[in-house]
């Protein structure tokens, strides 16, 4: 109700809201980052998942509510597909038979198949060869996406988690996600001095899919 003067009258003056009055309040609070609801959830159980997916249904705010996001010098960027083509890179993993698969939300503009972007934290240039959209450990291959979308592309030779590929013209870039501290330190060493490359690979795996280790 504080995140609405209607809501906060009606609940001073009955005592109550509706469960619809308490989601409209829960997704304005959502919108101007008041709020952040928290759930806990377990994927591996399969414990609470649903609860999630219907409250993210219910009262989670769409993309063209909540405001547009910035790149790091302060200037909005509209998920616009008709834009230059932006791409943000957000996670990595490393996966058995396939190698590093990329997380990525096309901020603007479009992307396709063998599109060659500029990889602007590395001044180096990028083909994206091939992209899907993931569900679970489903992958569904795409040719184009548009803003707004989430997906995965592999065989990507120089990107890492924080990341942005640009098309021709356009110079955004995005701040890295801001990790929590490490609170627990650890030093580990190779029992023998032939694992000591496979341990220093081990760890660079780790760190690329987790950079707050």
């Amino acid at each position: 109700a504080e995140n609405d003067e209607t809501l906060m009258e009606k609940y001073f003056d009955q005592g109550t809201l509706s469960e619809e009055e308490m989601l409209e309040g829960i997704q304005k609070g959502m919108i101007s980052r008041d709020l952040f609801p928290v759930f806990c959830v377990s994927a591996e159980k399969n414990m609470a998942v649903h609860r999630l997916m219907n409250f993210l249904t219910l009262a989670a705010p769409s993309p063209d509510q909540v405001p547009s996001p910035q790149n790091s010098d302060g200037e909005t960027v509209e998920p616009d597909p008709g834009a230059l083509t932006s791409l943000f890179f957000f996670k990595t993993t490393v996966e058995p038979h396939i190698g590093e698969v990329s997380y990525f939300k096309v901020m603007s503009g479009k992307v396709k198949e063998g599109d060659d972007l500029t990889n602007t934290n590395r001044s180096s240039k990028e083909r994206i060869a091939q992209m899907y959209l993931v569900a679970g450990q489903m992958r569904n291959k795409v040719e184009e996406l548009q803003a707004g979308s989430i997906a995965a592309a592999v065989k990507l030779k120089d990107v890492r988690t924080g990341n942005t590929l640009n098309a021709k013209g356009s110079d955004n870039r995005f701040n890295f996600i801001q990790f929590p501290e490490p609170r627990y330190r650890r030093a580990v060493k190779a029992r023998t001095e032939a694992n000591s490359e496979k341990l220093s690979e081990a760890l660079t795996r780790m760190r690329e899919e987790d950079p707050s280790l």
